[in-house]
């Protein structure tokens, strides 16, 4: 039986990557009533919607301890003094995090549509959004701004997300003695921690030994080169490209711990509790927030900018693509022990142990 970790606190990466995929599926959840409502209900819609992300939420956490998110991430709900969450909390905790999904994703989308639109909407639409961004960072900070990773959902609810190995019950009076751990000391018995540059390369080296995922981006890149090829078929081939590469990442993580390119360098992907290649769960999380940056992201910058000369309102999405990406790329850069998000958020590290080091690479 393992042993339960060293604290119970879930990283914050591991939150992060889990919460990509909820919003992801609460997302269409939330866009159901749109197309069931007509379009002069608007509050109707989204009260409904916020109704079908908080069920979600409370639903999972009732029946399974966790969203599907978090099952993947390893990590579950804790009810303060409690074995399991009783509905009613799953509840309140469901619904205050179904409206700060629903500030924090709106956010960017009303600031940047009322300045394109500032000269029709005038100077309140641009204060209203400015004032609901700045409840989306007040949401967001109140995460990221607790040593013990508890947002203002868990707080008021009483609820506290672990690790799914933490004790089944977490008293209140114990909070103050768990601190996430943070020691590059657990990071690095595996071997010493990549360096930014060493997994740039290994990256660069993504397509050595995988013809099939040469042949499928030579399939986008000649699709998009012939004149007349319609943008729903380009999106599909390159939505079928992300699957592909996905696949065959989560395959070489989970079963090589690497990929041709970070063996090339020496390199690999491991648990950072076990030092052994992450499971399945892990690599699939892994490998998603994996191409958000590489493709998913980027493509949607050009793609939505591209739209822009007939449908102007598609710069909002391509802005909101470019910060995601910018805030992406400067996390990576600068965390301290070399990690970046998909990394942390599946609970795996890449590291150059001494028995793969290569000469002359």
């Amino acid at each position: 039986m393992p042993a339960p970790p060293a604290t119970p606190v879930a990283s914050l990466g591991r939150r992060l990557g889990a919460r990509a995929l909820d919003t992801l599926l609460g997302s269409i959840l939330f866009a159901i009533p749109f197309f069931i409502l007509s379009s002069d209900r608007l509050l109707a819609r989204v009260a409904l919607g916020v109704v079908a992300v908080a069920a979600y939420e409370a639903g999972f956490v009732v029946a399974a301890g966790a969203t599907p998110g978090k099952l993947i991430a390893g990590i579950r709900v804790a009810e303060l003094g409690h074995a399991t969450v009783e509905p009613a909390t799953a509840a309140k905790r469901g619904f205050l995090l179904a409206l700060c999904m629903l500030v924090v994703v709106s956010a960017p989308l009303l600031l940047l549509g009322a300045i394109a639109n500032l000269g029709r909407a005038g100077g309140g639409a641009v204060i209203a959004g400015a004032m609901v961004t700045a409840a989306a960072v007040g949401v967001i900070g109140s995460v990221v701004a607790s040593p013990l990773r508890r947002g203002f959902p868990d707080r008021v609810a009483g609820t506290f997300v672990v690790d799914r190995r933490a004790p089944a019950v977490v008293m209140p009076e114990e909070l103050p003695g768990y601190v996430e751990s943070r020691h590059l000391g657990e990071m690095t018995r595996w071997g010493p921690v990549a360096t930014f540059d060493q997994r740039r390369r290994a990256r660069a080296s993504r397509l050595d030994g995988a013809p099939l995922l040469v042949l499928a981006m030579l399939a986008v890149a000649f699709a998009g080169s012939v004149e007349g090829t319609s943008g729903p078929l380009l999106a599909v081939l390159a939505a079928l490209w992300v699957v592909l590469f996905v696949a065959d990442e989560t395959w070489r993580i989970s079963r090589y711990g690497g990929t041709a390119g970070h063996r090339r360098y020496g390199l690999a992907v491991v648990d950072i509790r076990t030092g052994e290649p992450p499971g399945p769960g892990r690599s699939f999380l892994r490998a998603v927030l994996v191409a958000l940056p590489l493709y998913v992201l980027p493509a949607a910058v050009l793609g939505c900018a591209g739209l822009a000369a007939e449908r102007p309102l598609m710069l909002v999405p391509a802005a909101v693509a470019a910060l995601l990406l910018v805030g992406w790329v400067l996390w990576t850069r600068s965390d301290r022990a070399g990690r970046s998000l998909h990394d942390l958020a599946a609970g795996t590290v890449v590291v150059a142990p001494p028995s793969l080091r290569r000469t002359g690479s």
